[in-house]
């Protein structure tokens, strides 16, 4: 049980090759590929919008999307649905020192218990 895992896909400052759209959709087929057979599960995706407009808009993948979109609800370019939103950096939880990422589920509690 719990949530399958998930591809943190994100480009930092200090990254200077972004590879070509072709490129990595060919590496991240066969990556997917093996998560999935080794998992039983498709992963989930956490991207940013600039990642999903860079390699996902218009594709065909159906891999859950977690996308990062702390300036409001997101609205990807090809109206495919989110699964998880993070909409903030800097929230607060009871019982946790320090700040923690705040995120929403796209669905029912009973949809987000019946997650494969």
């Amino acid at each position: 049980a719990g949530l399958a895992p998930t591809v943190d896909l994100e480009f930092s400052r200090a990254c200077a090759y972004r590879p070509s759209r072709p490129s990595f959709r060919k590496n991240f087929s066969v990556f997917i590929e093996m998560l999935t057979a080794a998992y039983g599960k498709k992963p989930i995706l956490y991207v940013n919008s600039g990642i999903y407009a860079r390699y996902f808009s218009g594709e065909k993948d159906d891999n859950p999307l977690w996308i990062c979109a702390p300036r409001g609800e997101p609205s990807l370019p090809d109206n495919r649905e989110w699964t998880f939103w993070q909409y903030s950096f800097s929230g607060s939880i009871e019982g946790i020192d320090g700040q923690v990422d705040l995120d929403a589920f796209n669905g029912s509690p009973e949809e987000f218990a019946s997650l494969p």
